[in-house]
C-alpha cells in the first residue's frame, strides 16, 4: 500500500505529541507522577522580614519529576491553616522554590512548620512519594 505523506504525518503526530514534556502546572493529576521510588525534599533557605515574615524553602526532587512540585504547592496552597499569605511557587535560577508570608514569632514559626508538615503528608498521600521536610 502506497501511504501519502499526509497520512504518514498524520500517524506520527500520536508518537510525538507523547515524548513532549508536560509544563509544570497547578493541581497536577497523581496519574502523571509515576509510581516509582522517589522523593521530595523541602530544604529550608532563607527568610526575611517584609510585613509578616517571609520564609522560602526550596524543593528538590529525585529523579526530577515537575508535576511532584505542583502537587506539593497544591497540597499547600489547600491546607486548613489560614495563618499564610502571599504563597508563591517558582523557578528561579535552575532551582524550585516555595515562598510564603507567616505572621511574626513563635506562633507564626509554628504555623509554618504546621502548614508544611500537612503539604508533606498530602503530597505522600496523592503520590506515593516520600517528602523530606528539613524547615
Amino acid at each position: 500500500m502506497k501511504f501519502t505523506v499526509l497520512a504518514k504525518a498524520l500517524a506520527a503526530i500520536p508518537l510525538f505529541s507523547t515524548s513532549l514534556a508536560s509544563p509544570l502546572v497547578q493541581g497536577a493529576e497523581v496519574a502523571e507522577v509515576e509510581k516509582r521510588a522517589c522523593e521530595l525534599k523541602v530544604q529550608w533557605t532563607d527568610n526575611w522580614f517584609e510585613v509578616l515574615t517571609r520564609y522560602q524553602v526550596k524543593l528538590i526532587t529525585t529523579p526530577r519529576i515537575d508535576n511532584l512540585l505542583a502537587i506539593y504547592c497544591d497540597a499547600f496552597a489547600n491546607t486548613r491553616t489560614d495563618d499564610w499569605d502571599n504563597l508563591q511557587c517558582y523557578w528561579n535560577g535552575g532551582h524550585f522554590y516555595l515562598d510564603a508570608s507567616f505572621s511574626w514569632g513563635s506562633a507564626g514559626h509554628d504555623n509554618y512548620l504546621r502548614t508544611h508538615e500537612e503539604a508533606a503528608q498530602k503530597t505522600r498521600e496523592r503520590s506515593g512519594c516520600n517528602v523530606v521536610l528539613n524547615i
